[in-house]
């Protein structure tokens, strides 16, 4: 009897087969797509935003001739992991995927997955799920970080990607169902949580919280939040100085109709004057 492979090994064979005839073909292999994105992004300022954006858009256009997305998932997931380890530029980082979002033609599509109508998932509907795979699969599992990698630097990152997704909810590219999973997930504790989930849930209500306050629900779901917040951290005796005191400036910031003087940073001020 003839032995078949197993399908992991078909898979990767056919992987294979498919990254030889890119490579015979100019179709750039996804570590050549990697290095590519990587480095428009490390040189990208507010000055050059347009033309990194361009470069991005580019590669991404070969994934036209794909039936399965697999050039726009990497760009997604690199953008995504570049964002979440430069916390000072999420802004940024959030208006280039909402201009990719938008640039993004139906002729890219993923013919693995499927519409409400059976048909593939194509073009920003896309782009979309695999940007929101990114964001639940990255808070359901934490940040990665690697042995190597010191404690700040673990915090640092889980900081970023707090801020990342309270910025694309700001772009409403994140539904504020999303937004409400996300700091629900952060809200999950008994008790005192460490340092580090408190600053996180923090700086995602600070982020998200002038954008919620935008329409009813959004309202009674940021009351609930720092109803539970002050009920159950603020009364909490070992509570470290430095948590009570952000818990604190955020109930200032939502009495103060969650406007703070030049909160704008530098990547985002020189964005916010160009048409996305």
């Amino acid at each position: 009897m003839t032995k078949v492979a197993p399908a992991s090994v078909l898979a990767k064979q056919r992987a294979g087969d498919a990254i030889d005839q890119g490579a015979a073909s100019g179709h750039m292999a996804p570590d050549e797509v990697e290095r590519k994105v990587r480095k428009a992004l490390d040189d990208m300022t507010p000055e050059n935003f347009d033309e990194i954006f361009r470069q991005i858009e580019e590669i991404v256009s070969q994934a036209k001739s794909e039936t399965d997305g697999r050039t726009l998932r990497e760009v997604v997931r690199v953008i995504f992991e570049e964002a979440c380890n430069d916390g000072d530029s999420t802004g940024i980082y959030a208006q280039l995927c909402l201009k990719m979002l938008k640039s993004t033609g139906p002729e890219i599509r993923d013919e693995s997955l499927k519409d409400r109508k059976g048909k593939p998932v194509a073009g920003a509907e896309l782009f979309r799920k695999y940007l929101l795979g990114q964001c639940q699969e990255a808070f359901e599992r934490g940040p990665e970080i690697s042995a190597a990698h010191k404690a700040v630097a673990a915090s640092r990152r889980a900081l970023g990607l707090t801020q990342f997704v309270g910025e694309l909810y700001k772009t409403r590219m994140l539904t504020i169902r999303t937004m409400h999973e996300c700091v629900l997930r952060l809200m999950e504790f008994d008790g005192e949580p460490d340092s580090t989930t408190v600053e996180r849930l923090v700086t995602l209500l600070r982020t998200v919280g002038a954008t919620m306050s935008e329409d009813a629900q959004g309202c009674l779901l940021l009351a609930t939040y720092i109803q539970r917040i002050d009920e159950v951290l603020l009364k909490c005796d070992s509570l470290p100085s430095r948590s009570r005191s952000l818990i604190l400036d955020l109930n200032e910031l939502r009495k103060a109709g969650w406007k703070v003087e030049g909160s704008t940073n530098g990547h985002d001020a020189a964005l916010t004057s160009q048409a996305v």
